[in-house]
């Protein structure tokens, strides 16, 4: 049960940063900024999309990596599924 419970943590952890990509591209399309008030000065600050891409490529990054290098998932990411399938007919 870890194995597929890996690989719906990955998925959604995939998933997770494609929605917050998306988000703050929204956000730069749309010329939003979150505003909130800071806990320590109590000013004003805000963030805008880039923060939002910014965070979403590291998410990304960290899912990736996190993978099997032999998992099905990583290999499929990374193209190989045709690869190895041409090879192995051209054996026979």
């Amino acid at each position: 049960m870890k194995y597929k419970d890996d690989n719906i943590g990955t998925i959604s952890s995939f998933l997770l940063a494609i929605v917050i990509i998306l988000w703050g591209i929204k956000m730069i399309a749309k010329n939003l900024v979150a505003v909130g008030v800071s806990s320590r000065t109590l000013s004003l600050s805000g963030f805008g999309g880039e923060y939002l891409i910014l965070m979403g490529l590291i998410l990304l990054f960290v899912a990736y990596h996190g993978l099997s290098p032999l998992g099905k998932i990583r290999r499929f990411l990374e193209g190989d599924f045709k690869k190895k399938d041409k090879q192995k007919q051209s054996k026979k």
